[in-house]
C-alpha cells in the first residue's frame, strides 16, 4: 500500500501549520497527522494539538497588555472612589431633607 507523507511549515507563527493540519485532518477523513516537530522536539498527534491550541503572539501580547493596565485602572478606581460615593452621600442626604 502507498502511502503519500506532506510537510507544512511557517517562517511566521509555529501555530499556523499545526492549525490548517488539523483543519485539514477534520476536513479530510483520510488525512492522518502522524506527527510533527517543533523546536528540536518530535510531536505526537497529541502534540500537535496541543502546538495548534497555543496562543499566537498577538494573544499573548494582548494579555500582557492588559495584565500591565489592570493595576493602574485598579489604582485610579480607588482614587476616585471616595470622592464619588461622597459626592452619592451629599446627593442622597439632599434628596432625604427635600422630601
Amino acid at each position: 500500500m502507498l502511502r503519500l507523507a506532506a510537510v507544512i511549515w511557517s517562517h511566521e507563527l509555529p501555530q499556523s501549520p499545526a492549525k490548517v493540519a488539523l483543519k485539514w485532518a477534520k476536513d479530510e477523513p483520510k488525512f492522518v497527522i502522524r506527527g510533527g516537530f517543533f523546536e528540536g522536539q518530535v510531536l505526537d498527534p497529541a502534540g500537535v494539538d496541543a502546538l495548534a491550541r497555543m496562543p499566537g503572539k498577538d494573544e499573548i501580547r494582548a494579555s500582557m497588555l492588559m495584565t500591565f493596565l489592570a493595576a493602574p485602572q485598579s489604582f485610579v478606581a480607588q482614587l476616585v472612589a471616595g470622592p464619588q460615593n461622597f459626592a452619592y452621600l451629599l446627593d442622597a442626604r439632599k434628596r432625604q431633607l427635600e422630601g
